[in-house]
């Protein structure tokens, strides 16, 4: 809770361990023990969010995304599956999900679907330009391909 309370306030950018751990009126080597970094805490932080009731697409795209920084694609992956299930509209968790079809899953034609739906729902989103290269990118390979 204390978690969510800091994250809400400043973005997880700006949250510190330190910050959670005075919030939550524990001292922070506490924290550390449980939590070795400030990405393992959010991971639960995220988790919890995203199965909660009503569960929040948008704690399931932040845990896709730690995921993927910590190099766990298959998991981020589902992460990102599981944020669409739950709002479709959620530009960057196609943009995300595509990118990791993309690039790690082998999976040009999923990720081709993926970045247009992104571009569909958000065409002014930040990265915008290397989107659309990216999807023009897949579709010649797909061409040349059949």
């Amino acid at each position: 809770r204390a978690a969510r309370e800091v994250l809400e306030r400043g973005g997880y950018a700006t949250a510190s361990v330190r910050a959670i751990a005075e919030r939550a009126g524990v001292w922070g080597g506490a924290m550390y023990r449980h939590f070795p970094s400030k990405a393992e805490l959010f991971v639960e932080v995220f988790r919890a969010a995203a199965d909660g009731s009503p569960p929040s697409a948008r704690a399931a795209n932040y845990l896709g995304y730690l995921l993927a920084t910590r190099g766990e694609l298959a998991a981020a992956a589902e992460e990102y599956r599981r944020a669409l299930r739950i709002d479709p509209t959620l530009a960057d968790a196609h943009r995300s999900l595509g990118l990791v079809y993309a690039d790690h899953l082998g999976d040009p034609d999923r990720a081709a679907q993926h970045l247009e739906t992104s571009l569909l729902l958000d065409p002014a989103q930040p990265g915008a330009p290397e989107i659309r290269a990216r999807l023009d990118r897949l579709r010649h390979n797909r061409s040349v391909r059949d």
